[in-house]
This record gives C-alpha cells, sequence and structure tokens, in this order.
C-alpha cells in the first residue's frame, strides 16, 4: 500500500544519507591524519597528555556529559583509579601538525574525561595499529549507548556485527550443542530457507 512504499523511500534515503555521511567522514579523516604508521600493540598506563581526541569526527554522536555518579565510580574509596575496560587508542601522524606521532583516542573519550576530572594523570590504554576503517567502525561502536545516534553510528556498527557472523555463529554453536544439531538437521529439510 501507499504507507508501505513511504516508509520504504523513508528507509532508502536514511541508507543513502548514512552512506554519503561515511564517505565524507573517510574523506575528512583521511585529510587529516595518516594512520599508516608502523607500530606494535601496547598496553599499560599512558599519561593522559599523550592522548589526543580525533578531530573532524563529527558524525559520532556527542559525548555523553559527565556526571557525578560516573566520575566516582573512576574512583575506588581509597582514592585509587578504578577501570574497568581500558581505552582504546591508535597511533597516527597528524597532517596538520608537520606528520606529527599522536597517539588517538578511538574508544574511551568519556573514561579519559572522567579521569581527568578525579586528578589522575595516567590510565590504561591498549595502543594497537589501525587502519581508517578499524578507526570509524571502533569509534561508531562506541556511541551504540547514547542518545540521537546518527546514522554513521547505526551503519558503522551493523557492518561490524555483519563482518563478524561466523565468528559470532561458531561461538553460539559451542555454548549450544543441541541447537547447532538441530540447525543443522534443518538443512537437509529446508534447504535456504530456515534461519536459527
Amino acid at each position: 500500500d501507499n504507507a508501505a512504499k513511504i516508509e520504504v523511500a523513508r528507509i532508502q534515503a536514511q541508507a543513502g544519507l548514512a552512506e554519503a555521511e561515511i564517505k565524507a567522514q573517510m574523506a575528512a579523516l583521511a585529510e587529516r591524519y595518516d594512520f599508516d604508521v608502523p607500530s606494535k600493540e601496547e598496553y599499560g598506563e599512558v599519561a593522559i597528555e599523550e592522548l589526543h581526541n580525533i578531530e573532524g569526527l563529527d558524525s559520532r554522536a556527542g559525548m555523553t556529559p559527565l556526571d557525578k555518579a560516573f566520575v566516582s565510580s573512576l574512583k575506588k574509596d581509597d582514592g585509587s583509579p578504578h577501570l574497568i575496560e581500558p581505552v582504546v587508542a591508535t597511533w597516527a601522524k597528524d597532517k596538520q601538525n608537520g606528520g606529527k606521532r599522536i597517539r588517538l583516542i578511538v574508544a574511551g573519550r568519556r573514561r579519559v574525561a572522567g579521569f581527568t576530572e578525579n586528578g589522575f594523570k595516567t590510565i590504561k590504554t591498549i595502543t594497537r595499529p589501525s587502519t581508517l576503517k578499524d578507526v570509524l567502525i571502533d569509534a561508531g561502536i562506541e556511541n551504540l549507548d547514547r542518545k540521537g545516534m546518527s546514522g554513521w553510528d547505526l551503519a558503522v556498527y551493523f557492518a561490524r556485527l555483519k563482518s563478524r557472523g561466523a565468528a559470532i555463529e561458531a561461538a553460539y554453536a559451542a555454548l549450544t550443542p543441541s541447537s547447532i544439531a538441530a540447525f543443522q538437521r534443518a538443512a537437509h529439510v529446508f534447504p535456504g530457507g530456515y534461519t536459527r
């Protein structure tokens, strides 16, 4: 009916905007940063002043404002840092700063801001080599629990989910052997027309 056609057109328009937004974002980041920096994965305390926010990633949902509960959750009763999940960063060359090698925050901007608010000078960080695509996908996933997700946020999340389909299915199969056995038997009954 007409309502269904309107809804389909709306979804297609949103998908087109998201695709255009992603292409524009990739072009902007590639113009500002060079991610082809030889490096190895590192894990440990990093000085907060050495961590830089990615400039120009404007289509991500904005960082959720810090609140007292979140800031206090980052500090134990004895005043020491409390961090469940480390910050994720990558090395890049800043083309607007003479190609200087810098450490960019890929995921964890809010944790870094909370640590700064608490007066901490370092934070546990995983710094790993990343391509431009890796950075964009991880940055998109970082926004999933926020309100006001953009088409960009949704697109990169589902791209990552789709690319990990086989791994997710394997993990699920290992946890549910009876289910996967029934699923495999169904292949002989409903070829191409069944789902888990």
